[in-house]
């Protein structure tokens, strides 16, 4: 999943996950894949995952002159995040 442009996260409940109308307006579902014997995350964990991997793929951006990659990766655009912003 590309998290690279403007995102809003919601994370749902560790039991029951986003209520229907909730999850009927978002634009994508994502899932952290569970091998193994767990089959959820707490919601804090789950979160936590989701934002560090929207921060790791951000880290294309070069922070000295403030330039990163467009959307579709041919270009490279102005980044307004505040780390460049500064």
């Amino acid at each position: 999943t590309d998290f690279s442009g403007k995102i809003g996260v919601v994370i749902g409940s560790e039991g029951k996950g986003i209520r229907p109308l909730v999850r009927k307006l978002c634009d994508h579902l994502v899932t952290i894949p569970m091998p193994g014997a767990f089959n959820s995350l707490n919601a804090s964990v789950a979160a936590a995952l989701i934002m560090f991997e929207a921060v790791r793929q951000r880290a294309a951006v070069t922070p000295a002159d403030g330039l990163a990659r467009s959307q579709d990766r041919s270009t490279w655009d102005r980044c307004s995040c505040p780390t460049c912003s500064q």
